[in-house]
């Protein structure tokens, strides 16, 4: 049995039984609806009380664990009270496999874009020391690459061969010369393509998916 809470005294929102119909739930409302030759003057009413115009007190119980939780009908029990019941269903495994695979998705295109938010990795030598940065590529930062990729071709060119300073995901300055930013450049383009493609056959390979298969733990990065 289900553990209930007493109730002594109804008020507005207690759940109540129509005894003739069956009707559920019924409110105090309806109660003073059915019985307009009664004058209420109180918010409330006692649970004693309720026989004498046709209704009864539901008693609430503890909802059970489950996919889909609805309330049954009241259930009257050896006590002579009237009982809350709840009927648990569980959801259809296609349902429950397809909005796996909706959040699964959803991670792996949060994990692609975050990483190429952060960016690729480079190296280089400064004062006889390597240092490792990044180079974003967001969806925002690729036209600027483009643009900087450009101008670094015409300066090579022109013969121009000028270190001009670089800004990094780490938020300082690395200085590159035109091969160096035409190179750095052509490597995070198609580092972009390579962790695109790698997400797409992921994505393609869970969508080929069917219920009842067991989906593929998110990858640990799509940026190699």
């Amino acid at each position: 049995m289900s553990e209930t809470t007493s109730v002594s005294v109804i008020n507005g929102s207690t759940p109540l039984i129509k005894l003739e119909t069956k009707e559920y739930p019924r409110y105090y409302r309806n109660l003073k609806a059915d019985n307009q030759q009664t004058i209420f003057s109180s918010d409330t009413l006692p649970v004693d009380k309720l026989a004498n115009y046709g209704y009864a007190l539901v008693n609430p119980t503890a909802q059970p664990e489950g996919d889909s939780v609805t309330q049954g009908d009241p259930e009257l029990r050896e006590d002579g009270a009237w009982y809350q019941t709840w009927i648990v269903a569980e959801s259809d495994p296609s349902i429950k496999f397809n909005d796996a695979r909706a959040r699964l998705l959803a991670e792996a295109l949060s994990l692609v874009d975050t990483e190429l938010a952060i960016g690729l990795p480079f190296q280089k030598e400064v004062d006889g020391k390597t240092i490792t940065y990044h180079l974003q590529a967001g969806d925002s930062d690729r036209p600027n690459w483009l643009g900087v990729f450009q101008v670094a071709q015409l300066r090579k060119a022109a013969g121009q061969d000028d270190a001009v300073a670089i800004r990094t995901y780490e938020n300082t300055f690395v200085s590159l010369k035109p091969d160096e930013i035409i190179a750095n450049l052509l490597a995070l383009f198609t580092g972009i393509d390579a962790a695109y493609k790698r997400y797409w056959e992921f994505k393609d390979a869970v969508n080929a998916m069917k219920a009842g298969d067991t989906l593929p733990a998110l990858p640990d990065s799509f940026v190699e």
